[in-house]
């Protein structure tokens, strides 16, 4: 009997020994999960997009620094933004300074918008307008991009349409000056940036005609024919219910 017990006794005490190693050594719950979610939000919250902006406008020259006859791909451009189908957008640098710097799509945009309806359309009143600064500029840039892009005072007002210095000048209003984050350039704009007619042709993204790339795109200028408004082309113009590319552009900030 004695034996019995004193087997009983050493059993259990061996029972005992085992659950006190186990908890002991228990497994701890793993959080590497959290970890990893909580980097990714420290990361995103860390990128600072003018910084990166910045560092690829000082790195990259304006238009009018390259020799005339430059190949289009050969020509620096900088990102911001995304295009309709999902791609990192790029933009060529026009003009900088310390503050801030001037960038115009390198592809015109081919879904093809009417400038505004059929009339006497001025760019303050345009479809086009009012398109770029709400759902267009929604849908390209995330919130931190757009806090880079400056409101910006569009001149309009007398454009030269036609004309010669020698027989004089055929002027027209394109209507008041406005305050845009996101615009298209006038006539007149596309020759103060760009070295030649050449230069300044463009197409949507990954598409060229038979003779290169095309012009075709929006200006803010008024074209000689009612309801008239010039295309980036020399000489050519459309009616304003007409569709045609548009070539954005915006001032953003590189303080």
């Amino acid at each position: 009997m004695f034996k019995k017990l004193l087997s009983l006794l050493m059993s259990l005490a061996l029972v005992a020994s085992l659950v006190a190693c186990g908890g002991g050594s228990a497994t701890p719950v793993s959080n590497s999960g959290s970890e990893a979610t909580s980097s990714k939000d420290a990361v995103a919250k860390e990128t600072n997009y003018g910084e990166l902006l910045k560092s690829q406008i000082q790195n990259t020259p304006v238009l009018l620094e390259y020799p005339e006859g430059t190949l289009f791909n050969q020509m620096g451009s900088v990102t911001l933004g995304k295009d309709d189908g999902g791609d990192v957008m790029e933009w060529f640098v026009l003009d900088k300074n310390e503050d801030k710097a001037l960038l115009i799509a390198k592809y015109a945009f081919g879904n093809w918008r009417a400038y505004g309806a059929e009339g006497d359309v001025k760019w303050e009143s345009s479809d086009l307008r009012k398109y770029l600064n709400s759902e267009y500029i929604n849908k390209t840039f995330n919130k931190n991009e757009q806090d880079l892009i400056l409101t910006t005072d569009v001149i309009n007002g007398d454009m030269i349409v036609g004309g010669s210095a020698q027989f004089g000048w055929l002027k027209s209003d394109a209507g008041n000056n406005t305050q845009d984050k996101v615009f298209i350039l006038s006539k007149d704009e596309l020759k103060k940036y760009f070295i030649s007619d050449e230069q300044m042709k463009t197409g949507p993204k990954g598409f060229k005609d038979d003779y290169g790339w095309i012009g075709s795109y929006w200006t803010r200028t008024p074209f000689d024919i009612p309801g008239g408004m010039a295309l980036a082309d020399e000489g050519q113009g459309a009616r304003s219910e007409e569709q045609h590319e548009f070539r954005p552009a915006i001032w953003v900030s590189i303080k």
